[in-house]
């Protein structure tokens, strides 16, 4: 009877719930206590560390502080008596928003209970908050707490009069039969994918799963932050609907108030370069002010700590609004944009983001991570529409039509061509390997064949079609090209080329396939185009398989992004400055069959339902096929696979996308 009266006086006295005098990140600041297993910065959590991640919390449960005279968007609304329904968070990589989120997963239990669903872009980092961060704290402040693994996909937490469920983003049925007060998505603009769509999941936006399960709920809030990717995404249209705040701070010198953009680092300074006008980037590092918008005097990295605390957040006017033509305002949703410009970080300073500014300005791909992860700036992505002279124009010794001469950038700095004019059949340069694609319609088999320098550069051979994959399998065995003839290497003419590393679509009959890629030893693997990157954010990843019995590897690529590589940067944008080498380079000889299957597919703005705008590639098929454009574009998922073994005999520091876990003797 004692133990029975001792369990029911403990469970009333959990069941009391203090009134709520302070806001999420005040009771924070007072209660979590960060151990090294559970990051860098140990000891309570500082709002004023990061002090712009304040407006998020205070926005979970409305409880607002020390609101701007200015701010006529956040007073309208605390003056009508409403809440913010849905706060929307544009960010970077270093911002601090994602440990904002866990504050209030922690703070509500106690203070403001309701089922709350947090979703991340994969079931392993959920699982990995949810085991180092939530569930500790939670079992500190919050009584009883029981947590178990559902499924492979989420973990359920219960607290004495909560539900707290976190997980990956890929099946809808963590979305279904979920009565929600509370919901985060935490980077969705890395979530599941399909058609090239962020987000989508079963012809839905996972922002839209989430916004159907608040139905019954007198209140609720719905808070989604990422870093973003493409301008046209869901997320992007969703933040520019909402409030737009942005966090401005004041210049040190004349007091004038801004924001803090890229263009506004000051690299210029005596010693950031040598004596032949090259960047030293070190000294950029250790040089590198901020150049205030108003008085033009540098601002120290020193001072940022002082400038973010006395910081606030304002939301765009309505003048500006009314000019960039953005959707209308939708009534009680915030949103904010915070780049690593503010972020109190080591890894972030503004030497350092200066110096990754000077080595993406010739690199596309490292330009948009700059931009996406770092500046929190969505990336615009062109149209592309390839004309037949964008194919001819990437031809070896091809020349420039309004001129007469050949291109500039072919040009060595004796007036030499780089590579040599060559024909179908012939290989300009000693290759540091040789690959071939097959891409899959019917019973037809075409097929490229491509020679690759250390650094990147590759050479279309040649290009052919077959009818059988036992043709295809004579063809390795005794590389030739379409002509029947042997290939031939023009620098070393009594050098036999070898296929040794290839990529076929695994088409409908997979089966036929993989006893295929079997029959070659695993020189060539089965591949298939994908929607969106995988969880890992990788551009080029292997899944694993089963055949009778046997685990075999499938390469999976991300289509539209390959895409962009190859019809953008290789061949659209060939000869233009800011899309450097490694180069493509076709056969002086190249025929229109292949021309035309290169130019039938195009990247188009189109608006979908809702008035979202995306892009979306559209192949056109009475310019023709586009056969060999696929398997050219399976050319460059080689090189993301098997490009770091040859990298570094070139000298190169190359970043590639790391595989998993492979079966079969790896590419």
């Amino acid at each position: 009877m004692i133990a029975l009266q001792d369990w029911i006086i403990s469970t009333w006295s959990e069941g009391i719930r203090d009134r709520a005098t302070l806001n999420v990140w005040e009771w924070a600041a007072q209660n979590l206590a960060f151990t090294a297993k559970q990051g860098n910065i140990t000891g309570f959590y500082d709002p004023h560390l990061t002090p712009y991640a304040k407006l998020f919390q205070e926005a979970v449960t409305s409880d607002f502080r020390d609101i701007p005279e200015s701010d006529w968007w956040l007073t309208s609304l605390v003056e009508k008596g409403q809440r913010v329904d849905e706060a929307f968070v544009c960010k970077s990589s270093q911002s601090g928003l994602s440990q904002a989120a866990i504050n209030a997963t922690i703070y509500l239990p106690q203070f403001a209970p309701g089922r709350l669903l947090y979703v991340f872009e994969s079931r392993d980092k959920a699982k990995k908050v949810a085991a180092n961060r939530i569930i500790p704290f939670l079992r500190q402040h919050c009584g009883r707490v029981s947590s178990e693994d559902l499924d492979v996909t989420s973990t359920w937490i219960e607290t004495l009069d909560m539900i707290i469920e976190l997980g990956g983003s890929y099946s809808t049925g963590l979305f279904s039969e979920k009565a929600l007060r509370y919901g985060f998505l935490d980077d969705v603009e890395y979530m599941v994918a399909e058609g090239g769509v962020a987000g989508m999941l079963d012809g839905i936006h996972v922002i839209d799963h989430m916004r159907s399960r608040f139905t019954t709920a007198d209140d609720s809030f719905l808070g989604v932050f990422s870093k973003p990717d493409l301008e046209s995404s869901e997320f992007i249209t969703n933040c520019r609907g909402g409030s737009q705040h942005r966090w401005h701070v004041r210049c040190p010198h004349c007091n004038g108030q801004q924001i803090l953009e890229p263009e506004g680092l000051n690299y210029s300074h005596p010693g950031c370069k040598d004596l032949a006008g090259r960047y030293d980037l070190e000294a950029v590092e250790a040089l590198t002010t901020y150049r205030c918008a108003h008085c033009a005097a540098d601002i120290e990295e020193r001072w940022k700590h002082g400038m973010n605390k006395a910081g606030q957040w304002l939301p765009k006017s309505r003048e500006d609004r009314a000019r960039d033509e953005d959707p209308a305002l939708i009534p009680r949703r915030l949103s904010m944009q915070i780049s690593d410009l503010y972020s109190p970080f080591p890894k972030v300073r503004w030497g350092i983001l200066a110096r990754m500014k000077i080595e993406a300005e010739n690199n596309p791909a490292k330009l948009k991570y700059l931009v996406t992860n770092h500046f929190a700036r969505p990336w615009r992505e062109k149209a592309i529409n390839l004309k037949a002279e964008h194919v001819r124009a990437i031809a070896a010794g091809s020349r420039d039509p309004k001129t007469g001469k050949h291109w500039p950038d072919d040009l060595d700095g004796a007036g030499k061509l780089k590579v040599a004019e060559y024909k179908r059949g012939e290989l300009p340069f000693l290759p540091a390997f040789i690959s071939a694609t097959a891409d899959v319609q019917g019973d037809k088999f075409k097929w490229t064949i491509c020679g690759w320098q250390a650094d990147g550069t590759c050479a279309l051979i040649d290009y052919g079609a077959c009818l059988s994959s036992g043709e295809l399998y004579e063809m390795i065995l005794d590389p030739r090209s379409s002509a029947g003839d042997p290939l031939v290497c023009l620098v070393a003419p009594d050098q036999p080329l070898t296929i040794e590393h290839g990529l076929i679509d695994s088409g409908h009959d997979t089966y036929q396939i993989y006893e295929f890629c079997i029959r070659t030893d695993w020189a060539w693997y089965p591949s298939k185009g994908v929607g969106g990157i995988d969880a890992g954010g990788q551009l080029v990843f292997a899944k694993q398989d089963f055949y009778e019995g046997t685990p075999i590897l499938r390469y999976h690529y991300n289509d539209f992004q390959l895409k962009v590589l190859y019809y953008k940067h290789k061949i659209e944008r060939a000869h233009d400055p800011s899309y450097p080498a490694p180069r493509l380079y076709f056969p002086s000889d190249l025929g229109d069959d292949f021309i035309v299957e290169q130019i039938s597919e195009s990247l188009e703005r189109v608006q979908r339902s809702g008035g979202v705008r995306t892009m979306k590639w559209r192949h056109d098929p009475r310019v023709g096929p586009n056969d060999w454009g696929d398997a050219m574009k399976m050319q460059f998922a080689i090189w993301q696979i098997v490009g770091p073994k040859y990298a570094p005999a070139a000298g190169l520091n190359v970043r590639h996308y790391q595989l998993k876990p492979r079966l079969p003797s790896p590419l």
